[in-house]
């Protein structure tokens, strides 16, 4: 499946995520309005109330045909965002305020916001890969293993989320840790065995620019594999 990224014609609904990057979406919201009003004057502007909310905002956005639904939030925000536009006409401008942004980065878009405004107003698009799994795609990494644990951690956590919690996390999982066994089947690799951790990725980067796998490309339609042996 691929996702469309990024157009500016007609049609605009701006949806804001005031939890993303721990608060630091709402910190920059004035801002983020002032250049988004300019760009897109006539954009509808909504707030998102939880995950499953993005997800159902994108989607109803696609019935109504809009054009294109921007997101300020980070890669958490673009996985609920993009659940409701995949298979859609309607594309996804993204303004990276999260803690990690690896999807944003790995599409290339810069971090500061009035750059990534005048990108969005360029009127380019992309196609991004898409993993499906059931009936949920995933634009970033899928874990399988170590990492289903230290996101619970994190989750659960009342710390600000940033690059020393998810370090920490995997350190304080790792402790109890038991290691699964996997068996992987694709065109170019077949394994089977315990793991630590392994990883279906799309892009180069995750929780926050750890390289799990350096040459993946977002847009050459594979997938790309890590593998954690035990």
């Amino acid at each position: 499946q691929t996702l469309p990224i990024l157009i500016q014609t007609m049609k605009t609904r701006i949806i804001t995520n005031p939890t993303a990057g721990a608060g630091q979406a709402k910190a920059q919201m004035a801002k983020i309005r002032s250049l988004l009003t300019a760009a897109f004057p006539n954009a509808e502007w909504l707030e998102s109330r939880n995950p499953q909310h993005l997800t159902e905002l994108a989607a109803q956005a696609a019935q109504l045909n809009f054009a294109q639904v921007i997101v300020a939030g980070g890669d958490g925000t673009i996985h609920f965002t993009a659940n409701g536009l995949a298979g859609t006409q309607t594309a996804l401008g993204i303004v990276p305020v999260g803690t990690g942004n690896d999807i944003a980065t790995c599409i290339g878009l810069p971090k500061d916001l009035e750059a990534v405004v005048n990108t969005l107003a360029a009127k380019r698009i992309r196609h991004l890969d898409v993993g499906q799994v059931g009936n949920r795609i995933f634009c970033c990494v899928l874990g399988i293993g170590l990492d289903t644990p230290a996101l619970q951690f994190i989750n659960a956590s009342k710390w600000r989320r940033s690059n020393l919690l998810y370090n920490w996390s995997v350190l304080r999982t790792l402790m109890s840790y038991q290691p699964r066994h996997l068996t992987l089947n694709s065109d170019d690799l077949h394994f089977r065995g315990d793991i630590l951790f392994a990883a279906v990725t799309n892009t180069r980067t995750y929780a926050g620019g750890i390289p799990i796998t350096p040459s993946a490309q977002v847009d050459d339609g594979l997938l790309d594999i890590c593998i954690i042996p035990a």
